[in-house]
């Protein structure tokens, strides 16, 4: 299945979910610490990631659905899609830049 790629605020991430959900030290961290890049959209404009488990990472927050729409939201992230984050990866000028570059 075909999606493009969110990058989201890292200063929005809530700390307990930095700190305490595996999946998010194993995800994608851009080289200046700004951003997460995760699974974003499909071609219904669906999050690929299942929102469980997306609110799951966010079950610290009073609200995590509120949470999740203020990370997604357009003001705080934004979207790439696969071969945007490819010469993304591959510009030493970006935060994505990757020498290792293996998409």
């Amino acid at each position: 299945m075909a999606y493009n790629y969110i990058a989201l605020d890292m200063n929005l991430i809530p700390q307990e979910t930095k700190d305490n959900v595996s999946a998010f030290l194993e995800g994608t961290i851009s080289n200046d610490n700004t951003r997460y890049l995760m699974p974003g959209y499909n071609h219904n404009g669906d999050l690929v990631q299942d929102s469980g488990l997306i609110l799951s990472m966010l079950q610290w927050e009073k609200d995590p659905q509120a949470k999740l729409n203020e990370l997604i939201s357009p003001e705080n992230s934004y979207v790439m899609t696969l071969k945007e984050l490819k010469a993304a990866k591959l510009d030493p000028q970006s935060i994505w830049y990757d020498e290792e570059v293996d998409l």
